[in-house]
């Protein structure tokens, strides 16, 4: 059968007050199917708190596409282990593609988002708080249930989401995670450009390729 392919980002924003909230994306990449969660600030703590979630509600996908961001990776807090969101992603049982640095139209299936939500929904309203937000957010995701995203050539997402089937994580197992999770075996994707010495850098550290390869 297809593979199943998630593509997930995060934008802020300043509330009224002084305050910035975090809203974080999760989009099915065939079916342009979105989980959204929001917060308080872009911690480990928190986009895992989204992935839980978003499991549960779109699937567990067998690929899951991401920036570098650190609360993605965790470099700089557990050297060469991975952080929670990492080690969570693969024992979940998705292989994580994590994409070039400063190339955002890589994650083309969410990087639009936030101009859309911001659109249909931020500027539409007045928010002084995160909670304020957060209690209004399922208006955006029942208006984007009807959106027709010009990749789906007419159909709304809740027309592309009919019939497929993807293996969801269940409501009990999100409660149900060891406190401190494994490295699970599984697969990790870098995309990468190779510079003029045929290197790559890859969490902070060089490889060497080849200089043939260089600028692919």
């Amino acid at each position: 059968g297809d593979f199943a392919c998630a593509a997930c980002d995060w934008t802020a924003r300043s509330l009224e007050g002084g305050e910035q909230g975090f809203v974080f994306h999760t989009v099915d990449t065939p079916t342009h199917a979105l989980a959204q969660s929001s917060g308080s600030d872009k911690s480990t703590a928190s986009v895992c708190a989204h992935l839980l979630p978003a499991c549960a509600g779109l699937g567990v996908p067998d690929f899951r596409q991401l920036d570098t961001d650190a609360a993605f990776t965790g470099l700089g807090k557990t050297p060469g282990g991975g952080g929670r969101f990492l080690r969570l992603a693969l024992y979940l049982g998705s292989e994580v593609i994590f994409l070039p640095p400063g190339e955002p139209q890589r994650n083309a299936p969410v990087e639009g988002l936030p101009q859309l939500w911001a659109q249909s929904f931020w500027h539409k309203n007045h928010f002084t708080s995160v909670p304020a937000f957060q209690r209004q957010s399922p208006q955006f995701l029942a208006w984007y249930d009807d959106y027709a995203p010009p990749a789906l050539h007419g159909l709304s997402v809740k027309e592309a989401r009919r019939g497929v089937n993807r293996r969801k994580l269940p409501p009990h197992a999100l409660h149900r995670l060891p406190s401190d999770l494994p490295l699970t075996a599984g697969r990790l994707h870098f995309i990468r450009r190779v510079n003029t010495r045929g290197v790559l850098n890859i969490r902070k550290e060089e490889w060497k390729g080849s200089r043939r390869l260089a600028g692919a």
